[in-house]
């Protein structure tokens, strides 16, 4: 190597080889040549780097293959078909109705139980929004309030996802039900709120006494939908477990409720 390439190759003793850098500008190829130790005196290493090998591209490409693998699993969950929403939806209205319950055996969605949620954030919004302007002095001044929004996406979506969640840790680690799949709790959770639907329509009527009359229809409601159904599921595989599994869930189902009515009914329901 000569001075116009622009280095010097640099010797030592210990390594007993020479480490040559040569910078091809065309290419961009940089070797790293000649690093001999003690123990391998007649073998010579050479590391290639080439600038032209686009890491981040495999790195995206690998990503890419994750999210499509995780989109496709949970994608077969929103491919439904509306003749099963109905059928599914109808027997969500009846609490305790065994063609709900074959029906999910069949095929869980999480379509209506996202939707049902997402519907319910949007009528709390509403049904408090217009509640207060009903009993508003001043309607002409009336100031709607969406700043509930976040409050109620976090608490409904957290409730909705969050304790069918819970429910399978507690059965899968606390009471051996191995067989109690994630998505169909997700699936039946889901489609205990679809009677909180007509009940929000309901709530805009500006009567307290109305809104805890329907908002305990829905405790009952929910917490008879979701027994039968759970109970069906772990009946036979934990029949000593039943009973203390049922009442977490019903303990879970009156703090929904307590939340509900002396929460998030009273800070949805804004007068000016």
């Amino acid at each position: 190597m000569n001075n116009n390439d622009g280095f010097q190759p640099f010797q030592d003793e210990d390594l007993q080889g020479n480490i040559n850098f040569n910078n091809d500008v065309n290419n961009n190829n940089y070797n790293v040549e000649g690093i001999n130790n003690n123990q391998n005196n007649n073998e010579s290493n050479t590391i290639h780097f080439n600038e032209n090998s686009n890491y981040t591209e495999e790195i995206s490409n690998i990503a890419t293959n994750y999210v499509n693998k995780y989109l496709g699993f949970i994608g077969k969950y929103f491919n439904v078909e509306l003749n099963d929403v109905k059928n599914k939806l109808k027997g969500a209205l009846i609490p305790m109705n065994k063609s709900f319950h074959e029906s999910v055996k069949q095929k869980e969605d999480l379509y209506v139980p996202f939707w049902a949620l997402t519907t319910i954030i949007f009528l709390i919004t509403l049904s408090g929004n217009l509640s207060g302007y009903f009993k508003s002095a001043d309607r002409m001044h009336f100031q709607y309030n969406y700043d509930f929004v976040p409050k109620a996406a976090l608490f409904f979506y957290g409730f909705g996802f969050g304790v069918p969640i819970l429910l399978w840790i507690l059965s899968n680690y606390v009471f051996k039900i191995s067989d109690f799949n994630l998505m169909t709790n997700i699936c039946i959770y889901g489609y205990s709120f679809v009677i909180l639907i007509p009940i929000l329509i309901l709530c805009i009527i500006p009567s307290n006494l109305l809104e805890t009359i329907l908002l305990i229809y829905f405790l009952f409601h929910s917490c008879s939908f979701l027994f039968y159904n759970v109970y069906v599921l772990i009946s036979d595989q934990a029949p000593n477990a039943k009973w203390p599994f049922l009442g977490i869930l019903g303990g879970i189902q009156l703090i929904l409720f307590l939340l509900m009515k002396f929460y998030f009914f009273k800070a949805a329901k804004v007068t000016s």
